[in-house]
């Protein structure tokens, strides 16, 4: 009987609901359906290593088939994540160790090995108390991940070289990598390694994503992976911040040595008020290759982190056009994207209408830059407006939105094709 019910839970492995609904159906479904609820595993405190070790031991093919990502986040979860805690509370009444600190303890390193896990998030955020410390346990956490392929992270370390120890040991089979924030705990770094045995040569997918404006850049950690990149290059989509995030010279230098390999560049947003677009300098784009073929510009935002495109949008797009108007010629891009968030219900108007007045008339500054961008860019195949929805609109307010857009596009030259994608960005945690 229950080789048959694992027979047709398979066929439902990526239908969460389906799965929920079947563990509550009696016992030997629930054995059977529970462990597929776990292919995404939440570390949230301390004690969640122990609860894991003990669902590994009551589901044994738990590590060895089901678990595909692992996420280290303490204290807090996204909706749509099970907790190893919960996922154990769920199959048992026993009452649970409730300590809120956490710590890569020596129980991580004596989990089974998880030849299947291929995502690791470790989202730490810069307020947890312990900088991290590369020491045997995180060797031997790792080690059971052998066929790790993507890496988060949002964590402290105690100096720059902590950070290079750690990449290190993660980097070997390393398809992505996405930095979400770095933080030291000493200003002064122990001196780098710099003979790597592991680099990263099978890197295709590179981000730097959004840190507060008093932050430390990412111009160290870049020096750091160009180091671990050596000669051996296979980078495919980079996707930064131009604002405080780093230095021209870091994007340049980045750019630069991935001027072979690149096919896809986001940068989104290009720039916040407090950083003009005029501060920002063009030269780092001239080392785009020609590899490159598709290009994604963010309009900017009014401060970090703050609200976007209220009544100053109109001075922001114009921002927006005149640094695009500096950029060099990119005669080998064929798709270029440029995307847009919308707040308030007055936003899309601001962004795409027409006005009496000149200084506001947005509609006609749009017809005159995507003429001028169809000139400049000939092998441009593709233009797309992407709209991120941060607040939840009526489907009315919505066609209207659309139309504001569409009105905003001129008649561009033939084989010049025009999208409009929009989705509901979900708010993002700060930890």
């Amino acid at each position: 009987m229950f080789k048959l019910v694992e027979l047709i839970i398979e066929y439902t492995d990526n239908d969460k609901k389906t799965l929920q609904a079947a563990s509550l159906v009696c016992s030997i479904w629930r054995t059977a359906a529970f462990p597929y609820l776990l292919h995404d595993i939440l570390i949230s405190e301390e004690a969640d290593f122990e609860r894991l070790k003990k669902l590994c031991y009551r589901f044994p093919r738990l590590p060895t088939y089901h678990a595909r990502s692992i996420t280290l986040r303490p204290g807090t979860r996204l909706s749509s994540e099970l907790s190893i805690a919960e996922a154990l509370r769920s199959f048992s009444l026993t009452r649970l160790f409730e300590d809120r600190r956490w710590e890569l303890n020596q129980i991580a390193s004596e989990l089974p090995l998880m030849p299947k896990v291929t995502s690791l998030k470790w989202i730490m955020g810069r307020d947890v108390r312990h900088a991290i410390i590369v020491g045997p346990t995180i060797h031997r956490h790792i080690a059971l991940l052998p066929s790790l392929q993507r890496l988060t992270l949002k964590a402290r370390f105690e100096d720059l070289h902590e950070l290079e120890l750690f990449l290190g040991v993660c980097c070997g089979g390393l398809r992505s990598l996405t930095f979400q924030g770095i933080w030291f705990r000493n200003n002064s770094s122990r001196p780098l390694r710099l003979g790597h045995t592991r680099h990263l040569c099978s890197l295709e997918k590179l981000a730097f994503e959004r840190t507060r404006a008093s932050d430390p850049t990412y111009d160290e950690v870049v020096d750091l992976l160009l180091l671990f990149m050596k000669n051996q290059v296979s980078l495919q989509v980079l996707r930064i911040r131009y604002d405080f995030t780093m230095s021209p010279a870091s994007l340049e230098r980045l750019l630069d040595k991935s001027k072979k390999t690149l096919e896809t560049l986001v940068i989104e947003p290009i720039g916040v008020a407090e950083l003009p677009l005029w501060a920002h300098s063009c030269h780092p784009f001239a080392r785009l290759g020609s590899q490159t073929k598709s290009f994604t510009l963010g309009i900017p935002q009014t401060t970090p982190g703050g609200p976007a495109l209220t009544n100053s949008a109109p001075f922001e797009v114009l921002d927006f056009f005149r640094f695009v108007h500096a950029l060099p010629p990119m005669p080998h891009i064929t798709t270029v994207t440029i995307t847009f968030r919308i707040y308030n219900e007055w936003d899309a108007s601001e962004i795409w209408g027409s006005s009496t007045y000149p200084e506001r008339n947005m509609k006609a500054s749009w017809h005159r830059f995507l003429s001028w961008l169809a000139a400049q860019m000939p092998s441009l195949s593709l233009l797309i407006f992407f709209v991120k929805f941060k607040t939840k609109f009526n489907e009315q307010d919505q066609d209207r939105f659309f139309g504001f857009a569409k009105d905003a596009v001129p008649a561009l030259r033939p084989g010049i094709h025009i999208q409009l994608q929009w989705m509901l960005e979900v708010a993002s945690m700060s930890l």
